[in-house]
């Protein structure tokens, strides 16, 4: 019996055992983040991600057309696929509402990341206590506490790992995500540089294509993380730069040339204008100079690749986040956000240095490893005894139908709403999230093509750009142009979080009616002149300014000009009918796309050249006629799809095909 009871079978059941009861602590502990209710922290842009997530289920078109936000744009570009279509799936099998689906996606891949963290840990150094012990660490501990002091003051009155309460205060979603798929694309790019046989490699190039499907912030850091690992072991090179030719043919129905090119350029404008200037070079210049020096150390160390790679990574992501905290630069764009890869890697390295120390150790060498251990542990339960003695009481959590966000888009549902709503702050990240109606912002403005949407929105929140004592009627001219048929407005007292609009009393200047939501917050009723126009060549705008908008305004709210009916027959395919006179040509308030393709009675229709980014469309003189819109995949996308299609069958049957030569190969060394 003692001789079974020591059999790899028992141990590695036992191990197995660890690993589920590390998830079940996870579990246990953050149990309250799948709650149904909504956080307190008013200013996360959680219920965004839902929103995306909300339209995927209902539309799961990936080529479709996404109306519902920024005057519409391809649903391709609206954000990467992983998150929207996981949360899509929940609420396929569960019938759950998207806020919450996409809340479970999140909290349930951030539980499993410290077990996945400890088996990863355990395969490289061959440690499970250690592992076990780094496991549980980074369950409930955060060093950016400690060597972050803006960290350590955002986190509140809770000591939740930071991870956890970016997620909890900002709606960081994805990125917590993305760390436990930076653990599995690791863990798959370690282990296949390591082989030769193909099912290695698919997994390997599975695991780099994950991370630009789930968010840019994730494939930023997984690419950093790969040239590490080039300059940790440049035998590895090869393999992993023919997995990544491999992860780009699998995520290539996403990852068009257009795509790409696309989020990159708009990435630097929505991370708070991030720019490359003579400081900036010196950030580069000094990261790689730090890499350099600190792989040379470890060379004549002799430390294992684990402690190589740990090491760098730590250094990298601490150059970059610490670069932020600690000096307001950033090396890259949004470079604070990096604190969690920093946390994750810090972590990692102290571990495996511990591990290394106690191999290569007598007696006195352990006893020492055994007293680092103890102080790190100790040192990180501090955290979670303060957290749990606080309790969740604290929180103050509440249902979604209590919250302003909500009672304004339930305002809007109940009263018709007529074309787009104009709703800021919070209520814009929540509004798609309750119900399928257009709206004038979004909460994921990467993927735009046109921002006209985005400009007017700031304006006609901040007022800035308009002209001199000319606000409310430059606002009122953006409405027409946008199409936009109410406006939500919060004033300064209201428990909305950003009340962003300065001055919100404009818009009940051309309201036809206004309806008192609470007492500081209103719901204005506009004119509603429709999403398509008669518009004379000449009452073109100049350009997308403000002050050359008049004689388009004026021919939109011209009554003497034919009306016409706007019919959505789905995201992708309206119809325009009425009567096109001679001389007028057809201005739609949805933005312009290389995808759209316009009809009348069978004959392809000319697009015109648009000012404003908006569709401008050159229909034929016809009375009683109808114009269709409809939206086509790319030629882009198409191709992508081929090649993504051909690359998933093509690795499957390769797959399959060694698979079926392994056990032959092993009975014939069986046999010899």
């Amino acid at each position: 019996m003692a001789h079974l009871e020591r059999t790899p079978q028992n141990h590695n059941l036992a191990w197995a055992l660890c690993l589920l009861g590390l998830l079940a602590f996870n579990t246990a502990i953050y149990r309250p983040m799948f709650t149904r209710q909504e956080f307190p922290y008013r200013g996360s842009i959680e219920a965004g991600y839902a929103a995306t997530a909300r339209f995927v289920a209902e539309h799961p078109n990936p080529w479709g057309w996404n109306p519902q936000s920024y005057a519409g744009q391809p649903t391709q570009f609206t954000y990467p696929p992983l998150l929207p279509y996981a949360s899509a799936l929940v609420q396929w099998l569960t019938g759950t509402s998207a806020l919450w689906a996409t809340r479970w996606v999140v909290v349930g891949m951030a539980c499993l990341a410290a077990p996945l963290l400890a088996l990863a840990f355990a395969w490289m150094t061959g440690n499970r206590v250690i592992a076990l012990l780094l496991g549980s660490l980074f369950s409930y501990a955060s060093p950016a506490y400690g060597f972050f002091g803006d960290v350590d003051g955002d986190r509140g009155i809770f000591y939740l790992p930071w991870r956890f309460q970016t997620f909890a205060k900002y709606g960081e979603g994805p990125h917590l995500t993305g760390l436990t798929i930076l653990i599995l694309a690791l863990a798959a790019l370690i282990w296949g540089a390591r082989r030769k046989d193909f099912p290695s490699l698919f997994l390997m190039a599975i695991g780099l294509a994950a991370a630009p499907l789930l968010n840019w912030l994730a494939a930023f850091g997984l690419t950093i993380c790969v040239l590490l690992l080039w300059l940790t072991n440049p035998r590895w090179i090869p393999r992993i730069f023919l997995a990544g030719l491999l992860a780009y043919a699998l995520a290539a129905f996403w990852l068009t040339p257009d795509y790409v090119f696309t989020t990159a350029l708009n990435w630097p404008k929505d991370a708070y204008e991030y720019k490359v200037d003579s400081r900036g070079w010196l950030l580069y210049v000094g990261l790689v100079a730090a890499l350099l020096l600190a792989r040379l150390l470890l060379w004549a160390l002799r430390a294992p690749w684990e402690v190589c790679f740990t090491s760098l990574a730590t250094l990298a992501f601490g150059w970059v986040a610490g670069g932020f905290y600690w000096f307001n630069r950033d090396t890259l764009p949004e470079s604070r956000r990096y604190a969690l890869e920093f946390e994750l890697f810090l972590l990692a390295a102290a571990f495996t240095w511990l591990a290394w120390r106690w191999k290569k150790s007598k007696t006195l060498g352990r006893v020492v490893v055994v007293a680092g251990l103890l102080a790190v542990m100790g040192g990180g339960s501090a955290q979670l005894v303060k957290s749990l003695r606080r309790g969740w009481s604290d929180w103050r959590m509440m249902q979604a139908e209590q919250t302003v966000e909500y009672q304004a888009a339930l305002a809007i549902h109940d009263h018709a709403p007529r074309g787009r709503s104009f709703v800021s702050g919070g209520t814009r990240f929540h509004f798609n999230a309750f119900f399928a109606f257009p709206q004038v912002g979004g909460t994921f403005e990467s993927g735009l093509r046109n921002r006209i949407a985005v400009d007017y929105q700031y304006q006609m929140t901040t007022g800035e750009g308009s002209r001199p004592g000319q606000d409310t009627e430059d606002a009122r001219r953006q409405m027409m142009v946008l199409g936009v048929g109410q406006v939500v407005t919060h004033g300064p007292a209201s428990k909305e979080y950003y009340r962003d609009i300065r001055r919100p009393e404009k818009f009940s200047e051309f309201a036809e009616a206004t309806l008192d939501l609470t007492a500081h917050d209103k719901l204005y009723r506009l004119p509603f002149y429709g999403f398509a126009h008669l518009v004379k060549p000449e009452e073109w705008p100049a350009n997308r300014y403000i002050d050359t908008l008049g004689p388009l305004a004026a021919a939109i709210a011209d009554p003497a000009r034919p009306k016409l009916q706007w019919v959505e027959l789905s995201p992708s395919h309206y119809r325009i009918e009425g009567s096109f006179p001679a001389g007028y040509e057809l201005f739609v308030s949805m933005n312009d796309d290389p995808g759209w393709e316009a009809s009348q009675a069978g004959v392809k229709l000319a697009k015109g050249k648009s000012p404003l980014g908006l569709l401008r469309l050159l229909p034929a003189p016809a009375n009683d006629a109808a114009v269709e819109l409809r939206f086509h995949p790319s030629l882009q996308q198409q191709a992508g799809g081929a090649l993504s299609a051909l690359a998933w069958v093509g690795s499957l049957f390769l797959c399959l095909l060694s698979l079926r030569k392994a056990p032959a190969t092993a009975r014939n060394l069986m046999s010899s």
